[in-house]
């Protein structure tokens, strides 16, 4: 996976393994909930690593290769939700680090992946958390 100029060497990426906080950010049934604002300025511009889905993909304004995807936590169910609305926004095959020409080819809604990213913001009007992707992997 490439690796972020703000990603410090030797940094410890955060997984549900290692961090129980973002265990807990990842099983909240509330988009709104304090621990995820809490927990995005704690580690704000850290990496986490887990296990998502897409759960809407629509192009970014005007582009056709340009992509905003919502990512929800765990496997795909069209029925449930559980953790933030995470938010790739603007994004491409390269910012995802996918081995094709096509996002949509690999990457679609209900697809289950495995996500390592940058913590960007959270805004706490739209329950949005913004990550900026390092690599995607479809599992």
């Amino acid at each position: 996976p490439k690796q972020t100029t703000e990603q410090t060497e030797g940094e410890i990426i955060l997984t549900i393994e290692n961090s129980e906080e973002l265990a807990a950010v990842l099983s909240t049934k509330n988009e709104f909930d304090q621990i995820i604002k809490n927990f995005s300025e704690k580690y704000a511009g850290r990496t986490i690593e887990f296990d998502g889905n897409v759960a809407y993909l629509n192009k970014h304004e005007n582009y056709d290769t340009r992509f905003d995807i919502l990512i929800g936590a765990g496997d795909y169910n069209e029925n449930t939700a559980v953790g933030p609305n995470f938010q790739f926004n603007d994004v491409g095959v390269y910012d995802l680090d996918l081995d094709t020409m096509y996002l949509e080819d690999v990457i679609s809604i209900g697809k289950n992946l495995h996500i390592i990213a940058k913590i960007m913001k959270y805004n706490e009007n739209t329950g949005l958390f913004e990550l900026d992707p390092v690599a995607v992997k479809v599992r």
